[in-house]
């Protein structure tokens, strides 16, 4: 993980950057200052900052600075360069006399190279600076999703803080899946044992039905030999078995 912060000259560089300064970072830029359209922007959205991420399938992740210019009220959203990509896209049907600026993706050369990145950087500010001044794009669905406008997050001040909470999310999910596993664990040896009492109860069942059968047979016998009411111990020994036979 590597970790850009943009510094104090730089952000005043990137405040410079106008919707109209043409080419920036090998992207291409028209002038949308159409006469009644460009407007003092309600929000200020600096990039200031960006990291790599290599836990998984490593990609650059910029934040943005979002704050309410009369409220003061601000927090951070995070995007990816397709993020911002995703957004023309959606913008330009809905806007198909206006071409944005946004820095061409790069096919060849290194990614992540710091002074790419920065120059990137540069020309996502001034594709930023072109929709938030005009005053139909700014308002469009699409853009005030991407800024979270209408649903802003808690005002996290760091990356790090935001990878706190997603881990700590994770970490959550990872304990109840655990505490799942468990639960069917126990499951599957509570059945184990059922099963294995069901078996012992229908070798018990057929065991008495015998000696039930037994009994019957000798207490005919001795019946026919010598005919006599059998023991009172014995009676009662064969109407358990009878009882339990037929549980």
């Amino acid at each position: 993980m590597s970790r850009y912060p943009i510094s104090k000259q730089d952000r005043e560089s990137l405040s410079s950057v106008s919707s109209d300064s043409g080419d920036v970072s090998n992207g291409h830029c028209c002038d949308i200052e159409e006469e009644g359209i460009v407007v003092i922007p309600e929000y200020n959205t600096p990039i200031i900052g960006y990291e790599v991420m290599e836990e998984r399938a490593r990609f650059t992740v910029f934040k943005i600075r979002v704050e309410h210019v009369e409220t003061g009220r601000y927090w951070f959203v995070f995007r990816r360069y397709t993020d911002f990509a995703r957004l023309s896209k959606k913008l330009k049907p809905r806007f198909p006399g206006l071409q944005l600026c946004l820095p061409p993706k790069r096919w060849f050369g290194n990614n992540f190279d710091p002074m790419f990145l920065e120059d990137r950087v540069l020309g996502l500010q001034a594709f930023v600076k072109n929709i938030m001044g005009h005053r139909d794009i700014s308002k469009s669905p699409p853009v005030r999703e991407f800024f979270c406008l209408d649903d802003p997050p808690e005002p996290l001040d760091t990356i790090e803080e935001s990878r706190a909470l997603c881990e700590n999310l994770e970490e959550q999910v990872y304990r109840l899946n655990q505490q799942l596993r468990e639960r069917d664990a126990e499951i599957e040896v509570l059945r184990s044992e059922l099963d294995s009492l069901r078996l012992q109860h229908g070798v018990l069942v057929k065991a008495l039905k015998l000696e039930c059968s037994l009994a019957s047979w000798a207490n005919a016998q001795l019946s026919r030999d010598r005919p006599q009411l059998p023991s009172s111990h014995a009676f009662g020994l064969h109407a358990l078995n009878l009882t339990l036979s037929s549980m």
